[in-house]
């Protein structure tokens, strides 16, 4: 059985940093309230793993049977009375699958276009990317003797017009 931060690991690596909570449209709190909850400024950054069916009835700490949360709603729904906490959960795994897409091998692909992006494509900058494939070493003898070959010839031409 995993433990719930390498598993927490491996859902944010699918999902993405992300309170699920918030993301899905469960709970949303303006800032404002937000800086009213008890330690926030310590738990607003704080992703923590929850049981969609709790350790206590047999819940293991899996990809499926985990949510990313961030610690002040992880607080919140815990202290809500278990039918509205199974409502929660049922819509914590309704937008689990709708970000997901599973193709027939099996493979877990995320679904772009269903990931709330919150920054502004104006708000980006363009960086060019150059060309990075392998150049030759400077050989600085190759160079020289290329010199050398290049001003006998001009040398040899003005002979050869001299003696005309």
């Amino acid at each position: 059985m995993s433990d719930n931060k390498s598993v927490r690991k491996r859902l944010e690596k699918i999902y993405g940093r992300i309170c699920m909570i918030e993301e899905a449209g469960i709970r949303y709190i303006p800032i404002e309230k937000r800086k009213t909850i008890r330690g926030y400024r310590r738990e607003q950054d704080e992703i923590t793993y929850h049981h969609i069916k709790e350790k206590h009835l047999g819940g293991k700490a899996t990809i499926e049977n985990g949510a990313l949360i961030k610690r002040y709603n992880h607080d919140w729904l815990h202290s809500l009375p278990d039918e509205q906490k199974e409502a929660v959960n049922k819509e914590l795994i309704h937008f689990k699958l709708k970000m997901l897409n599973t193709s027939e091998d099996g493979i877990i692909e995320i679904d772009i276009a269903n990931i709330p992006l919150e920054f502004n494509l104006d708000d980006c900058i363009i960086i060019p990317v150059y060309d990075n494939q392998k150049k030759p070493k400077f050989n600085r003898a190759k160079v020289k003797r290329e010199f050398k070959r290049k001003v006998d010839e001009y040398y040899n031409e003005l002979e050869d017009e001299e003696e005309r």
